[in-house]
Parts: structure tokens; sequence; C-alpha cells
């Protein structure tokens, strides 16, 4: 391993037949996290898939591109705001919601309620959100970004819903930060 490595597993899910854990590493300032999923429904242990959210080389190219403008404009300034939050850290993504519960909640509620998009755009903005929708479960699904099926956010989960199940193959993490307020990523 490169000096200065550091690496940090945590369990995140766990039950008879499979678990999953978040590794966290470190051997530069930017940590990054990946995910292991564990299955032993045919026996003994085995290492079933890894995951990470997998974001396309172009969209690391622009972050950078825009991180050395020197003059950004304010629309570039709230993207590059934007793509900082994306390619954060799990525990980064957790401080940077609950550090504004209060706008989160607020844009929750408006979206709950179906207001027009253009009266909560100044919310989206100021949380970095993309975009913002209730699912087909109620649930309010706020977007940071990614591209297809491979994004990052915020879910509002209702009591009178549930969180969406982590699994290899859609939502890779699904962990509870504050409340009704979870961190989502997909691949």
């Amino acid at each position: 391993m490169p000096a200065g490595f550091r690496l940090t597993v945590v369990l995140l899910e766990e039950s008879a037949e499979h678990a999953i854990y978040r590794a966290t590493y470190s051997h530069t300032s930017k940590p990054g996290d990946w995910y292991a999923y564990l299955d032993r429904s045919d026996g003994p242990w085995r290492l079933a898939a890894v995951r990470c959210l997998a974001l396309p080389a172009f969209l690391r190219d622009l972050f950078a591109q825009l991180r050395a403008k020197p003059n950004r404009t304010e629309e570039e300034e709230s993207e590059l705001q934007r793509m900082e939050l994306l390619f954060s850290s799990d525990s980064e993504l957790r401080a940077f919601l609950k550090d504004r519960v209060s706008q989160f909640d607020a844009l929750a509620k408006l979206i709950t309620n179906g207001a027009a998009k253009d009266s909560y755009a100044h919310l989206l903005k100021q949380v970095r959100i993309s975009d913002g929708s209730v699912d087909s479960a109620g649930r309010v699904v706020l977007t940071i970004g990614g591209i297809l099926d491979n994004s990052v956010g915020f879910m509002f989960v209702p009591s009178s819903s549930s969180p969406p199940k982590m699994t290899p193959e859609e939502f890779i993490l699904v962990e509870s930060i504050l409340g009704m307020w979870y961190l989502f990523k997909t691949t």
C-alpha cells in the first residue's frame, strides 16, 4: 500500500445470509468509499460483489476544468459546488445534510405538496441538488448528480413508506442519516 494509505471498514447491514460493508479509503486528502457484499446462502461466506459510485471520466475532467478556471460565472460556481458534493465521501455527504437539515426539510415539504419546481428552484441550488421528485413509494428523492443509473443523493422517507433495500444491482448504499433522511447511491 502507498505510504499514508488508510482503510476503515464498517458493517452497514447483516442478516443470516448476507452482509454489506463500507470500506472508506484515504491515501490523499480526499477519501472515497466502496461497498462489499458478502453472501452465505450456499454455505460459507463469499464475496458476492464490490460496488462504488461509478462516475465517468468526463465528469471528473469537467470538475477539474471548473476548479482550475480562475474566473467563474455564478452558474459555473454553482455547478462547481454541486460537483464538489457529487465527488464527496459518505461522511462528507452525511455532514452536509446534517448542517442543512432545515433547508432539506423545507424542500421535501414543497416537493411532497406538489409545488411548482420554479417555486423551489432557489432552494435546490442552495443545497446543491440537481433534481427533486417523489417516487412511486412516496419518497422524496433529491439527486445531487451522476449519470444514467449511477447517481448519488438524499432521500426523505415518510413513515408511510420504507427505504429501498441495498443490493449490488441498484441501490448500492441506503444509509439513515437523521430522522427520515437517508443517503443513497445507485449503480
